[in-house]
């Protein structure tokens, strides 16, 4: 009786089911197809919006590309392509991409497991055995192509000799590794983080090579550029693009050099707006142009998801595929990828539940870019979504035990910052603390910024007050330890003592250095009156003031003076310039001078000088030193920028 009831009931419903699915269905194209004719009804409007911007951020020129699965509901430009000739952007004026070329180079990598040529899983050094990967855990954990990608292999990211190439730009891949001794190092075991890497893209392009015999940019023009109708995006910088290409601009609309870069598979797109609209609409339809299928479904479907990240293994939703970026824009979910090189920056995007997509182009890089970008990749992307009528559903909230979430409160250590020269200052600026209050859980940075709520998903898993889905997870590490990821970030947890011991130690340091800057302001002009007049009473032992004031003092100069040369271009820190040599020379001076304080200052003791005064002076003295030992650990004592 009871199965009968169920069966009638459900016969019941699934006329219902299916009306609503349909009607969903219907009401979700006719949606679809109402928010492309709303946007282009608004297309003035957008463009006036985006024009403001362009003025307020000092950037030349934009170009826009808007598409729906069947067609393109706008391409144009705004602005100038040149300032000085008032030459205007237009839908096919091309911009350099930047860092979008992964998403083509992925794609190749993808055809060819596609045609059966080689395995996501096939390790690097089986394809390219005279690459030379530094990899501690080689035996066990190789380097594997899919890690490339989906950027877990653990290289560095970037290298700065890669934005300067001074020479042949068609220099062949292999022997444009040879310009970092530190380009294929592998800081961690292959899969256990994520960090963005350009590196990895570059391994990839010689893997094309290597497999296809062809140059990577010959393979991806005839397998991916031309199917897809971007018959003129090129990978090279030929006479014909540069009739094509819009000048790249620095801040207050400076005129940029065409900079070429060794690692190309991972930035030398040179492409517009409007052949970007076919890109956009490949992704849409899922590997498909028109009635030609280019590409399998199946394999877009892997390209839009990851194995490798920690993230999508502990059960969050992966922030990157295989050179795609995942996120969500006001509840829809975004495939997107963005892109810079000096002169230059862009993003694209596309929504499978709008059935639209978006690509932006323009002509200006500086060091601080992102805050003109990002403002005008959210205006367009913004009027893409608007008035659609859909109110993002949060999760339901579980009951979490007390307990649970105080096993979750510590102190954190961030433990996969993208970029060895900066994990210096990055780790003590990133510590975590989590406290459990009021069975809610909530986090800070240790020695700054506010507390924030985390609102529980799961019993492992929380997201951000303004967020819609899971953010966060906790896990245990393959030692037991306990840790979280926050999208790419990894946290194991540490002691309170190591995190203020690391940080007030730190910070101690410098306030103790950066004193004996201050402190000069006082005595050195006392100093020069004693000897000018020919006092008597001079200071004596005058060694433990100046060694420890002369190596602060060259240090901050050299990086007052690389972060001059980062304003200018940062093409220069790749380049063996005065500054850089400088700078290199002035680590090796602060080094020496470090020692040499402290040698003078554990010896005033035996001199007739004041209590404090040596007291202070082993102070300084020590600071410099544990200064210098940190930073000789990490590689900044005798740093050449220029080939690293």
């Amino acid at each position: 009786m009871n199965t009968f009831r169920f069966t009638r009931i459900h016969l019941f419903v699934l006329p219902i089911i299916l009306f609503q699915f349909t009607t969903h269905c219907y009401s979700q194209t006719a949606a679809v197809q109402q928010n492309a004719q709303r946007v282009i009804l608004a297309i003035d409007e957008l463009q006036t919006e985006i024009d403001s911007l362009l003025t307020r951020y000092t950037i030349p020129g934009a170009s826009i590309a808007i598409v729906t699965e069947d067609s393109v509901v706008y391409a144009g430009g705004l602005g100038y392509a040149d300032v000085e000739s008032k030459t205007k952007v237009n839908e096919h004026t091309h911009f350099r991409a930047g860092s979008i070329t992964k998403s083509f180079v992925a794609l190749g990598i993808l055809k060819l497991v596609e045609d059966g040529r080689i395995d996501l899983q096939d390790p690097v050094k089986q394809i390219v055995p005279d690459l030379s990967i530094d990899n501690p855990w080689e035996a066990t954990d190789p380097v594997r192509i899919v890690h490339l990608l989906e950027h877990t292999a653990g290289f560095n990211d970037p290298h700065f000799n890669d934005y300067y190439l001074d020479g042949d730009p068609d220099i062949p891949l292999m022997d444009g590794l040879k310009v970092s001794e530190h380009y294929l190092n592998v800081k961690w075991k292959p899969g256990a983080y994520r960090s963005y890497s350009s590196a990895g893209y570059m391994v990839a392009g010689i893997i094309i090579e290597k497999v296809t015999g062809e140059r990577f940019e010959d393979y991806l023009k005839s397998e991916i550029l031309d199917p897809l109708g971007m018959t003129t995006s090129t990978f090279r910088f030929t006479s014909e693009t540069e009739q094509l290409l819009a000048q790249g601009y620095k801040a207050s609309y400076q005129p940029s050099q065409y900079w070429h870069t060794y690692s190309r598979p991972a930035g030398s797109l040179n492409s517009s707006a409007y052949e970007m609209a076919r890109y956009l609409q490949f992704m849409l339809n899922k590997g498909r142009i028109g009635e030609r299928q280019i590409i399998a479904e199946s394999t877009i479907d892997r390209m839009e998801r990851s194995t490798t990240d920690p993230a999508a293994k502990a059960g969050l939703e992966s922030r990157v595929g295989l050179g795609v970026g995942i996120g969500y824009y006001k509840g829809f979910k975004w495939y997107t990828h963005y892109g810079s090189i000096m002169g230059f920056c862009g993003a694209y995007g596309y929504c499978r539940d709008l059935g639209i997509g978006c690509a932006l182009f323009t002509n200006q890089w500086d060091i601080d870019f992102e805050a003109g970008i990002t403002r005008i990749w959210g205006t367009l992307r913004s009027y893409l979504v608007k008035d659609m009528g859909y109110e993002p559903q949060t999760p339901p909230e579980p009951e979490i035990s007390r307990e649970t979430l105080q096993s979750y409160a510590g102190y954190y250590k961030w433990c996969n910052p993208p970029q060895r020269l900066s994990a210096w200052i990055d780790l003590i600026l990133n510590y975590r603390i989590m406290k459990s209050e009021n069975n809610r859980l909530y986090y800070k940075n240790v020695f700054f910024g506010s507390w924030e709520s985390l609102i529980p998903v799961t019993e492992k898993s929380f997201r951000g007050e303004e967020e819609f889905r899971a953010s966060m997870v906790f896990i245990k590490t393959t030692d037991n330890e306990p840790a979280y990821i926050y999208g790419g970030s990894f946290y194991k947890k540490t002691s309170w003592f190591k995190a203020w011991l690391h940080g007030v130690l730190f910070f101690l340091s410098w306030v103790i250095m950066l004193s004996s800057i201050f402190v000069a302001i006082v005595w050195v002009p006392i100093e020069l009156y004693k000897r000018i007049t020919k006092k008597n009473k001079r200071t004596q032992y005058l060694r433990i003031r100046v060694i420890p004031l002369l190596a602060v003092i060259i240090i901050l100069l050299s990086f007052i003076l690389v972060g001059m040369q980062v304003n200018r271009s940062l093409a220069y820190i790749g380049q063996k310039t005065p500054v850089n040599i400088f700078f290199y020379l002035s680590t090796l001076g602060f080094a020496v001078l470090s020692f040499v304080s402290l040698f003078f200052a554990v010896r005033s003791f035996q001199e007739p000088v004041k209590t404090m005064e040596r007291i202070y002076a082993l102070i300084l003295s020590l600071s410099c030193v544990g200064t210098t030992i940190y930073w000789g650990y990490w590689g900044i004592i005798g740093l050449k920028l220029w080939s690293y």
